[in-house]
């Protein structure tokens, strides 16, 4: 179960640079859909494509440009799974 005391002790953790965080075996899940990115007009109009960072330790839930009810979901699989993670994806 993941309450707001550990959310928050997470955090401090994560903002203590004396500390060293091995991430080799994390997932960090990052909501990014509800952030209006889709919105940013650098001088050129809105974006077209909303991309990402590349990353081994991410999920992030991206917004869909022209489509407010959709999310385009980014997962980092490791390239030895990545066969048996699209089996279960088309399978389910």
């Amino acid at each position: 179960m993941l309450d707001d005391e550990h959310v928050r002790s997470t955090v401090d953790l994560l903002e203590d640079k004396t500390v060293k965080v091995d991430f080799s075996r994390s997932l960090v899940i990052s909501q990014w859909s509800k952030l209006g990115l889709e919105e940013l007009d650098f001088g050129e109009g809105t974006p077209l494509h909303m991309g990402s960072l590349t990353s081994d330790v991410y999920c992030l839930v991206l917004p869909v440009i022209g489509d407010s009810t959709a999310v385009r979901v980014q997962v980092s699989v490791p390239e030895s799974m990545v066969e048996k993670f699209e089996y279960y994806m088309q399978e389910f």
